[in-house]
């Protein structure tokens, strides 16, 4: 389940950052860290400030009020963006297309693609509930560090900005989905910190089934609107 959350809402950032992103967290003595764990979500050159965003079925995107934004679901009465869950849609379509060049798609695979995605935004939705539960969280400080070890790897600010074309992305989509990230690898590790087994690969792979049945708990219990129909 976990995995499938990080191809989905990560991918972009999996193309490059992710083979940069180990097993061991680094420590850092507070409730921040910039370290990453199995879940795989400047100053220099300023980036974009964070952006914030925020199973019943009901048709149509919701916008309940003129001043607010469409809605592709509620988690626990938070919001996920229409805009959002559309931009990573076509950010995996994106990728599908370049790594499946001559393979078209059937409807059935885009319309599971969509709802993968959905499903993805719902569990980073529960996981950062989580995290709020758990006094978990990561500064804009922290963010824009990471941001600035990430554009090292890159190159240059035109360099970065291909990149995010490349991958479908924005600064802000990079930036949320960074933050989340960060935050994810933190809950991961706090759900995960007891297990302990005789080889690290075996500590690794419990860690996993713990978080991923820690994490399908904590989805079964989250009261989820959903107003797309992928």
């Amino acid at each position: 389940m976990w995995y499938r959350l990080l191809l989905i809402i990560f991918i972009g950032l999996g193309c490059s950052f992710g083979s940069r992103l180990g097993l061991a967290p680094e420590s850092t003595g507070t409730n921040e860290s910039t370290s990453s764990s199995p879940v795989s979500f400047s100053t220099a050159t300023p980036v974009l400030a964070l952006v914030g965003e925020g199973e019943t079925s009901v048709a149509g995107p919701e916008q309940t009020a003129a001043t607010e934004p469409a809605l592709a679901a509620r988690v626990n009465g938070e919001p996920i963006l229409l805009e959002r869950y559309q931009a990573h849609v076509a950010q995996m379509e994106q990728a599908f297309n370049r790594q499946e060049p001559d393979d078209n798609a059937s409807q059935m695979t885009m319309t599971e693609l969509r709802q993968q995605v959905l499903e993805g935004l719902i569990e980073q939705k529960v996981i950062e509930q989580q995290a709020d539960a758990l006094g978990i969280s990561v500064s804009q400080e922290t963010v824009e560090a990471e941001v600035q070890r990430f554009m090292v790897e890159i190159g240059p600010q035109a360099q970065f900005e291909t990149w995010l074309a490349d991958n479908g992305l924005t600064n802000a989509m990079f930036l949320t989905d960074l933050r989340s990230q960060l935050i994810a690898n933190q809950v991961f590790e706090q759900v995960t910190h007891n297990v302990v087994e005789e080889t690290i690969e075996a500590t690794h792979r419990q860690k996993q089934v713990v978080f991923d049945e820690w994490l399908a708990q904590k989805r079964a219990e989250a009261v989820v609107e959903t107003y797309v129909d992928p």
